[in-house]
């Protein structure tokens, strides 16, 4: 049974305030998003774990390692600006490990796809290389570090910020977010599939299959991304 470990951002309020929301904030949006993701993943077969608030990324990813985790997710979303005024950026953008072509490029690539599949406006952030942060270059598993849209844009928070949405969480573009197979309607309430290399797993007894949404991704059992 494959291994998946989850990482959503640690930092509490007044970290991620988002823009419009005076009481919603980056954490809570990622750790409610995160424990969706939990629980869809345990349907269809997956072991997660969550990552611990208290933690920071040391401790996160050392209990990856020990854990023996065959994936590292974090689950971020993104900031343009440090001050209160609105940012302009929107869009999600995945951060690589890597040089386009790389195993931890493809599968960021195939992340970035299946969210602009669901996000519903026209940007081009794409897929960045990234070889600074902790939690990309110091997972020995293959890891892909999606940012989902842009919490201090106006139109992007709107997009999950709405009082009454479920989990307080970024509704459609996010929610839940989504490594592995997973079924789920291609309209409506959508969620982002990321790549999970490995044999599509039944579905529970009497449940709805867990359809294999990336079965272009080949199969890489327990590798590295460092590569």
């Amino acid at each position: 049974m494959k291994k998946i470990y989850l990482s959503p951002e640690r930092r509490p309020a007044p970290h991620g305030p988002y823009f419009g929301y005076p009481t919603l904030f980056e954490h809570d949006v990622t750790t409610s998003i995160a424990q969706k993701t939990a629980a869809a993943l345990t349907r269809c077969n997956f072991m997660v774990k969550i990552a611990s608030p208290a933690d920071d990324l040391r401790a996160r990813v050392r209990e990856a390692i020990s854990w023996q985790a065959d994936y590292y997710l974090p689950i971020h979303t993104n900031a343009s600006s440090a001050t209160p005024r609105e940012g302009s950026a929107r869009g999600p953008e995945v951060l690589a490990y890597g040089q386009p072509g790389g195993i931890s490029w493809r599968a960021c690539q195939m992340t970035y796809e299946e969210l602009m599949a669901i996000y519903p406006a026209a940007t081009t952030r794409g897929v960045r290389q990234n070889t600074t942060f902790y939690e990309i270059n110091s997972t020995p598993m293959l890891s892909v570090y999606p940012e989902l849209a842009f919490h201090d844009n106006g139109a992007d928070a709107q997009a999950g910020g709405k009082p009454g949405r479920d989990c307080r969480s970024p509704v459609p573009w996010g929610l839940p977010l989504v490594w592995g197979k997973l079924h789920r309607p291609r309209r409506g309430g959508l969620a982002a599939a990321l790549p999970f290399p490995a044999a599509v797993p039944a579905g529970p007894a009497g449940g709805k299959p867990c359809t294999n949404l990336v079965g272009k991704f080949v199969h890489l059992p327990k590798i590295s991304h460092l590569g």
